[in-house]
């Protein structure tokens, strides 16, 4: 899916639009919304609710949200996963910033405010806040990045022309891939200290079940997807992504793809090998990252899995 003519349906009439894409949430997507509307925040938003295909009663429990605020609205659709229902609150947004959330994590009642401040200041596109974790029991944990570390799109703010010619890729797991490849690679952001998203430790997301999946094989699929992605957009395939690409290469597709077996994880290395060394875009250049990051990218670009294999493992 690549397309550089993606449109709104509607023009930008708030400051905000927080997507939150729903999925068989029953337990959970009361809490979150909750937890959006009671934002202390000193500018308008809406809160776009996609119920992607639900088969319990998440759909009853948004559209009594929206019978009861206004802020609130929601769509239906057969299930397109996390990718298809972002998409869907991307194309309906209002906002002259988008915003996404988990239908089960919580906002604590100042981080729209703090984003949105930060962003209100002009000198960033897209501002990164931190995360807390949430324990099963409700239980919030302090701040478990010192800066911001994960890649995903929650705990950001976003200016919606950074939109404009992407979404993100459907029919992928790690489809949050996009954030570096397209976004971080292009745009300006700022880093601020609030940590009042609030990520819920949840045994059926994807971080937990994809090393009992082959499905984890998008770990690398995606990534030549992006590749792809960045030479459509204009984007340069140069040190930045070159090392962005060891670090998708390099521990994280061997802990994510722990399924395999040793022959299927030799082709997978083949694959990644393959990668590296025939991209164009790539060659003649040289990591910038240290210690045995070196090692990674020796392994691959000579084709040496058993040096990947303890590369990765020491590296990660």
């Amino acid at each position: 899916m690549f397309c550089r003519d993606f449109s709104y349906q509607y023009p930008a009439s708030v400051d905000v639009s927080v997507i939150v894409p729903c999925y068989n949430v029953e337990r959970y997507v009361g809490e979150c919304i909750n937890s959006v509307l009671s934002q202390e925040a000193p500018c308008t938003f809406e809160v776009i609710a996609v119920n992607d295909g639900s088969k319990d009663n998440t759909l009853q429990i948004l559209e009594h949200f929206a019978a009861n605020d206004h802020r609130v609205s929601v769509i239906s659709q057969d299930n397109r996963g996390f990718s298809g229902a972002r998409n869907t609150g991307i194309n309906n947004a209002r906002g002259r910033a988008l915003m996404f959330v988990d239908s089960d994590d919580v906002l604590l009642p100042q981080h729209i405010a703090n984003l949105w401040s930060a962003l209100a200041e002009g000198d960033a596109d897209f501002i990164s806040g931190r995360y807390r974790k949430l324990m099963a029991n409700g239980k919030v944990l302090d701040s478990v990045e010192k800066q911001r570390l994960h890649g995903g799109p929650w705990a950001r703010l976003y200016q919606r022309r950074i939109w404009d010619d992407i979404r993100f890729p459907e029919g992928f797991w790690f489809e949050d891939t996009v954030q570096a490849y397209c976004i971080d690679s292009r745009f300006r952001n700022r880093f601020v200290p609030d940590s009042g998203y609030c990520y819920r430790l949840n045994s059926g997301s994807i971080t937990n079940t994809s090393k009992a999946s082959y499905k984890s094989l998008d770990s690398y699929w995606i990534i030549e997807e992006m590749i792809e992605w960045c030479r459509r957009l204009g984007i340069e395939l140069g040190q930045e992504l070159y090392d962005q690409t060891l670090r998708q290469l390099g521990p994280l597709l061997l802990y994510r793809t722990s399924i395999l077996n040793d022959e299927q994880r030799v082709a997978l290395f083949v694959l990644a090998s393959n990668l590296i060394n025939e991209t164009e875009e790539f060659r003649g250049l040289k990591t910038d990252l240290k210690g045995r990051w070196f090692d990674v990218e020796s392994s691959l670009r000579d084709g040496d899995y058993s040096k990947w294999i303890a590369s990765c493992r020491w590296a990660g």
